[in-house]
């Protein structure tokens, strides 16, 4: 198992490395000529240089290099890069018109999908690694099923602040979600998060399957993106409430809803036509609400949180 493992996480960090390749090639025509990807990475020849094609460059290899280190959570963190690569390489020709309008500068597309399907393939790769290393237990499962449980409950409609008429609310959805996160980590966070919960309430929701993997899977996935964070919020050498695990605890949760906001931005423009920022704008409408009243909460709840951790670690061992 082992072995076989190890042979996954080598083809997904070769698939991250043959994403990055697939810049160098001719992926842009702007002008009458073809323009290399390192050409508009580096602002060569009149292309100015952009985040997103430089995050689009750099990416794939980065998560290829943590997958290679073989940390804790060098799988999980991988799987994230991973995948924000491919959603960051969906939005690149968006972004391509707006910083070189003047070159008038377009995807080849035959170049310009084979680094995203890349992506994703390593992405799913980095994942199978993840979940081989974390196997469930009873409990773990009765857990899961108990957070998720409530979370349904707490979306509930008299338990949350309707926005708009396409959906999106204010609540505390993400309350337990958060705490099942910190209980279980990364990897399984994202399976009670993004597939069972995600899944559940998409289905409740009523807005079809077609919305699932941006605005549910990604979406509430992303929540999972806090247990990178956990060895420093909770662990057997932290015994009550402390600055240092308060800090990274509001990092993580920033960065987890900043994940969500990308996802459901994402699910705008590509399903609803609308603009990136102004999808961006109406999702953090309600997200950003939200993510300020369940950040209190984890705060409040953060000592009950590491008495409750101790507590059943106890029980178990």
């Amino acid at each position: 198992m082992n072995k076989s493992t190890n042979i996954i996480r080598y083809i997904a960090a070769g698939l991250g490395f043959l994403a990055t390749l697939f810049f160098i090639l001719p992926l842009y025509a702007g002008n009458g000529s073809v323009y290399i990807g390192a050409q508009i990475i580096f602002g060569f020849q009149g292309a100015n240089l952009d985040m997103f094609s430089f995050l689009s460059f750099l990416l794939p290899s980065a998560a290829s290099i943590v997958l290679l280190i073989k940390t804790k959570h060098s799988e999980s963190l991988a799987t994230a890069l991973f995948l924000l690569s491919g959603l960051v390489l969906i939005l690149l020709p968006d972004f391509l018109v707006f910083f070189n309008d003047h070159l008038g500068l377009s995807m080849i597309l035959t170049t310009y999908v084979i680094p995203i399907v890349l992506s994703f393939m390593a992405a799913l790769l980095g994942l199978t690694t993840a979940i081989s290393k974390n196997s469930f237990s009873t409990y773990q499962i009765v857990e899961m099923a108990m957070l998720v449980g409530i979370a349904i409950v707490l979306d509930l409609p008299g338990l949350k602040i309707r926005i708009g008429a396409s959906g999106g609310s204010i609540g505390f959805t993400m309350v337990p979600l958060f705490i099942l996160v910190l209980r279980q980590g990364p990897i399984k966070g994202f399976v009670g998060t993004g597939m069972v919960y995600g899944f559940a309430t998409c289905i409740l929701d009523g807005w079809g399957l077609v919305t699932y993997p941006f605005d549910y899977l990604l979406g509430y996935g992303s929540l999972a993106l806090l247990g990178i964070f956990q060895p420093f919020i909770v662990n057997e050498k932290v015994t009550k409430f402390n600055i240092k695990g308060m800090l990274f605890l509001c990092l993580g949760v920033l960065i987890a809803i900043a994940g969500r906001l990308l996802a459901s931005t994402l699910s705008g423009v590509i399903y609803y036509e609308v603009d990136f920022w102004g999808s961006l704008a109406y999702n953090a409408t309600y997200i950003l609400p939200s993510a300020g009243i369940v950040l209190a909460v984890l705060i409040g709840l953060y000592d009950p949180i590491i008495r409750m951790d101790r507590m059943v670690k106890s029980r178990l061992s």
